[in-house]
């Protein structure tokens, strides 16, 4: 909502049109074949917000979703040298501000809940301890996921 926003803006002030200007973004994606496959890479995902979430250059994503307080404490914690306690001050409703979480199945869904309509390509930070197997068929449906970018104005 925030970067659109300020697009938005510089779109009306320039006269140029959203389609012409391609938008990537990242996240977390949090997938797998089962919902123990998937609940292993969330754990992960939760540990990096928390990672991320200790360091003030973050506050203000935190803040902006009303998590400041979180911020704080995290880095707190890792000033005491409490890294395997912070993991647990991350709850799942935050892990889902900044995750697409669901089975292959739910994969496209899920992608599209969370990042579409912001972005025209999602780079996802998956866990390289629990590598998913994508399968094929479900990257397809992921890369067919509407967005709002046509081409760039070569005029």
């Amino acid at each position: 909502g925030v970067v659109l926003g300020h697009l938005q803006e510089g779109f009306a002030k320039s006269g140029r049109q959203r389609e012409n200007f391609e938008i990537t973004g990242g996240g977390f994606v949090a997938t797998g074949a089962t919902d123990e496959e998937v609940a292993k890479v969330v754990e992960w995902v939760r540990y990096r917000i928390a990672f991320y979430g200790s360091t003030p250059s973050y506050w203000p994503v935190l803040e902006h979703h009303g998590h400041g307080d979180l911020g704080r404490k995290l880095n707190a914690m890792t000033k005491a040298g409490e890294w395997d306690k912070i993991a647990a001050e991350v709850s799942d409703d935050v892990v889902e501000l900044f995750a697409a979480i669901g089975r292959y199945d739910e994969l496209p869904q899920k992608i599209e809940a969370r990042f579409g309509g912001a972005v025209d390509h999602v780079y996802a930070s998956m866990s390289s301890d629990v590598r998913p197997d994508v399968p094929p068929d479900v990257i397809a449906e992921v890369q067919a996921i509407p967005s709002a970018f046509t081409g760039f104005d070569t005029a």
